[in-house]
């Protein structure tokens, strides 16, 4: 990320847990900070009060997504992953539209920021994110298996096999409510 792009806050009216009491996690007396940084080495968005944000609210932004309910009001919800079990949100109220307005685009800023972290790997160089296809099959083997029916003969064999095309056809006919 850029130098000048290291952090980026934002004053915010309030932040309140989306929970069934929904109650505001701050005071109303000292001013709610939204701040975009790399502190820990990840993009993340802590929500907090005072100068160092202290018992903040933080937000991998890579795992995190937004959403705007009204013109000063926004939703953060971030996925479950390793380290919680559940996902969490909070509901954002903005002082006023053009302030929400650019806490979305420094949002999608810092979020395209994450995807041109993990696109520009060197050659042999492995990113850290991980999906399920990713634990349960080794690299070398997918690489084999794609390398290898992505090539247009295979595929020709493949759709040209009529055992195995009208076995497929005859399920799907047979039994739609399977889906496939």
């Amino acid at each position: 990320m850029e130098e000048n792009q290291k952090q980026q806050q934002f004053l915010v009216s309030s932040v309140s847990e989306l929970t069934s009491s929904s109650s505001s996690l701050f005071s109303k007396t000292e001013p709610v900070f939204a701040r975009f940084s790399l502190d820990s080495g990840l993009p993340e968005l802590r929500f907090g009060q005072g100068a160092e944000l202290s018992d903040a609210v933080v937000f991998n932004v890579k795992i995190s997504q937004l959403f705007k309910l009204g013109p000063v009001e926004s939703l953060c919800i971030s996925e479950a992953n390793k380290e919680k079990s559940h996902s969490r949100g909070i509901s954002i109220q903005f002082r006023n539209e053009e302030e929400s307005r650019a806490f979305h685009c420094a949002f999608e800023q810092w979020k395209k920021e994450v995807v041109v972290q993990e696109c520009s790997l060197n050659n042999g160089a492995v990113s850290t994110s991980k999906s399920k296809f990713d634990d349960k099959i080794e690299a070398s083997s997918a690489k084999m298996y794609f390398h290898y029916y992505g090539q247009l003969l295979h595929q020709q064999n493949m759709l040209q096999d009529f055992v195995r095309t009208g076995i497929l056809n005859f399920d799907i006919m047979e039994f739609p409510h399977r889906g496939s």
